[in-house]
C-alpha cells in the first residue's frame, strides 16, 4: 500500500471508532431512558448510522437536469449554456482540487468512516447480545 493511502485508511478507522463511541453513548442514553435492551438499541442506532453514511455518499450535478429547454427550438443551445456555466463554476472554485490542496483529515471525515462506524456498531451489538 502507498504511504498516503495507508495514512488515509488509518484516519478512516480512527474516525469510525469515534463514530462507534458516539453511537454507543446515544444507544446507552436511549436504553436507560426508555428501558430498552441495550444491544437492540445499539443495532438500530448502528443501522441508522450506516443509512446516513450511504445517503451522504449520494452526489451529482443537477444543472443539466432542468426542464427549461424541452419543447423549444433552442434546447441544445440551453443545454450547452448550462454545461459551460457549470464548467466555469468548477474552474473558479477549484472543484476537483489538486492533490497538494487536499488534507488527510478531509479524506477521513468522509462517508466511508461513517459507514464503517455503523458497521462496527452493528458487529459489536451482536457480540454483546
Amino acid at each position: 500500500m502507498k504511504k498516503g493511502l495507508l495514512k488515509n485508511f488509518i484516519f478512516i478507522i480512527i474516525f469510525a471508532i469515534i463514530f462507534l463511541g458516539i453511537g454507543d453513548l446515544l444507544a446507552y442514553f436511549i436504553s436507560t431512558k426508555y428501558d430498552y435492551n441495550f444491544p437492540d438499541v445499539m443495532f438500530l442506532v448502528g443501522l441508522g448510522i450506516v443509512i446516513i453514511g450511504i445517503l451522504s455518499m449520494i452526489g451529482g450535478n443537477s444543472t443539466g437536469l432542468n426542464m427549461q429547454g424541452f419543447g423549444q427550438a433552442n434546447a441544445q443551445y440551453l443545454a450547452n449554456a448550462n454545461l459551460e456555466v457549470t464548467k466555469m463554476e468548477r474552474e473558479a472554485t477549484n472543484y476537483h482540487g489538486s492533490p497538494k490542496n487536499r488534507l488527510n483529515i478531509r479524506a477521513a471525515l468522509n462517508s466511508l468512516s461513517i459507514i464503517f462506524g455503523g458497521l462496527f456498531m452493528i458487529i459489536t451489538s451482536f457480540f454483546i447480545g
